[in-house]
């Protein structure tokens, strides 16, 4: 009688979380966005202000990632399929590099405006100093006539409320990206593709704020394009680049590292799937690189996904966590990381022993609603009116009551704590065959073999 109590038990927590699985399975495939947080990034001015970057909205918390709050990706520029520059300055301003311009929050993503008209271009890097965090830089690059690029270098040192003009660049290049190194603060850092953008990327350093630079070609594969994702705090002549050595695999991703100021690089790790995250330790000792899978129809090799690490000394990487990683940061001294919901059992977690384990900050179901803004502000009056409510992102992040044998009512209806209605068997599709198999290996008791180490 036990035995059974307990298995009755058991299969009726199965089949709920199935259910589950199913309301997240079929909303993904018809809003055509898998739910999955991408960057992390911490509020300079207070450390228990987070904010996440997600496929489904922006997200943000003000209690050290104990609750969550959406708001809508528009507010803040950008469509849901684009990948944004997202980064906060010293005054806790929220910055965002979109390809319609720069858009600055400094009310805590309720209000968003754009700092002067000359960035309203297309924004291909942004870095924020992290020695001073009031120092902002922007990189523009977009097409002009007669095959040639428009491309300027802006900065702001009052944490981004006023931006001048550094310099224009070769409008024979196409700019990717703009790196800070932080102790030499006249030393910065580009990428971009010359020749209308079909040559080989190079580096461009300038030891002058931006008014003079050095180049060098990178071992990457013509045509692909390489991104400064990180600078060391202490040495400034240590960078790290991304990018793709062949383009016959579309989900290669290669790390570079120079220790000659991007005179010369080195491949230091290469696997097949995408190089989706990368950080330094705050004493720049140690690198951190994220392989993770975007679901969207790319095939990744599972053998390589994961979180590495090594010693910047040597650059000899191992890996310390199984599964897509897909961000990686240092916020208030831990390694903060993008993990993921299906495969992990959460969305963000953070880690005190360098990698190896994680105590789970973020689950899907977990995000508690919308931030709640003025209606006069641009989050009141752009979240409403948008095509994909926080109802949809309800039911697409799994945050549903489930309502077995409902009808044919489809809408969805949200309840005083941020949650919304889910109906089974409401018509919105049919499930897939993945999801049907998962169902019966939830019932049958069946768990993932692949878990992180949860502390």
């Amino acid at each position: 009688m036990c035995r059974s109590r307990r298995h009755v038990q058991r299969l009726t927590a199965a089949l709920a979380a199935a259910l589950t699985v199913l309301c997240v399975a079929l909303d993904a495939g018809a809003h055509g966005a898998f739910p999955k947080v991408l960057q992390a990034v911490a509020d300079p001015s207070d450390p228990n202000r987070i904010w996440a970057r997600a496929t489904h909205g922006m997200l943000r918390s003000s209690d050290a990632g104990k609750s969550w709050y959406w708001l809508c990706t528009q507010a803040a520029g950008y469509a849901q399929t684009d990948e944004p520059l997202m980064g906060v300055t010293a005054s806790g301003a929220l910055l965002m590099g979109t390809f319609g311009g720069l858009l600055v929050s400094a009310d805590q993503g309720c209000g968003w405006a754009n700092p002067s008209v000359s960035l309203a271009t297309s924004v291909t890097g942004l870095a924020v100093d992290e020695g001073n965090p009031s120092r902002v830089v922007v990189l523009l690059s977009t097409g002009a006539s007669g095959g040639k690029f428009q491309s300027e270098l802006w900065q702001s040192l009052d944490a981004g409320v006023t931006f001048q003009k550094v310099s224009s660049l070769d409008p024979n290049t196409l700019y990717l990206s703009v790196g800070i190194a932080s102790s030499d603060p006249a030393r910065l850092y580009l990428t971009g593709l010359p020749g209308a953008g079909g040559g080989k990327c190079v580096a461009f350093r300038s030891g002058d704020s931006g008014q003079t630079w050095a180049s060098a070609e990178l071992p990457a594969a013509p045509g692909s394009g390489g991104e400064i994702v990180g600078v060391h705090p202490s040495n400034p002549d240590v960078v790290f680049v991304r990018t793709k050595l062949t383009t016959s695999d579309a989900t290669e991703g290669a790390l570079l590292a120079s220790s000659d100021g991007a005179e010369s690089f080195a491949v230091v790790l290469k696997k097949a799937a995408p190089l989706m995250g990368f950080t330094l330790s705050p004493d720049g000792s140690s690198a951190f690189a994220a392989y993770g899978n975007p679901r969207g129809g790319v095939v990744v090799s599972e053998p390589d996904l994961g979180l590495y690490v090594a010693a910047t000394s040597n650059n000899s990487f191992a890996r310390v966590q199984a599964g897509p990683v897909a961000c990686a940061s240092f916020i208030a001294g831990e390694l903060w990381a993008c993990t993921s919901q299906f495969d992990h059992g959460f969305e963000l977690g953070r880690s005190s022993d360098g990698g190896k384990s994680f105590t789970k900050v973020m689950e899907l179901a977990g995000i508690t609603g919308p931030v709640e803004c003025p209606a006069t502000s641009t989050v009141g009056t752009v979240c409403p009116t948008v095509e994909r409510s926080w109802d949809d992102v309800c039911r697409d992040i799994g945050k549903c009551e489930v309502h077995p044998g409902g009808g044919g009512n489809s809408s969805s209806s949200s309840t005083d704590d941020g949650s919304c209605g889910c109906r089974a068997g409401s018509g919105r599709g049919v499930a897939p065959p993945g999801v049907l198999a998962l169902l019966a290996i939830l019932a049958l008791g069946f768990r993932p073999r692949r878990r992180v180490n949860v502390s």
